[in-house]
């Protein structure tokens, strides 16, 4: 099993070394520890301590590599409400619904997470005219603020 998670992530590819430490357990037979405390017991300090620096410089690298595959995670989901929260807008601007507050609450909590991220201008989205609110339309079913809000 290391042997497969080592593979792939000299090879690049981190989501399958992901799924690979996912299934593996990480227990005292991946990590040997026993054997440690053996080679110590029969008098090898030296052996003992490369086998530790060894288990540690191993433990480092999968964190490293859990680390990695978070930001890559965190990247790809970043890139996939980018590309769609654009629909959604189109979708909700102007309607007299639940979908302006649903869509801004969206990009309200994204804003929190990712405070420089704004979405792509879209030259569709254009403010209400005056006589378009009134009754039961409001200024905050048009969505078009959600570009230029700091």
């Amino acid at each position: 099993m290391k042997a497969k998670i080592r593979s792939a992530i000299l090879a690049g590819r981190f989501m399958e070394a992901d799924e690979l430490i996912d299934k593996q357990e990480l227990s005292a037979k991946y990590y040997p520890v026993a054997e440690i405390n053996c080679e110590y017991i029969k008098g090898d300090p030296r052996k003992a301590r490369k086998m530790l620096e060894a288990m540690n410089d191993e433990r480092l690298a999968l964190i490293h590599t859990t680390q990695q595959l978070q930001k890559e995670k965190i990247e790809t989901l970043k890139e996939c409400f980018t590309d769609t929260i654009w629909m959604a807008i189109r979708y909700a601007h102007g309607r007299n619904t639940y979908a302006p507050s649903m869509v801004r609450d969206a990009v309200k909590k994204f804003k929190l997470i990712f405070p420089d991220w704004q979405p792509g201008k879209d030259t569709t989205i254009n403010p209400p005219e005056d006589s378009d609110i009134g009754g039961m339309t409001f200024r905050t079913d048009y969505l078009d603020d959600l570009f230029t809000e700091q």
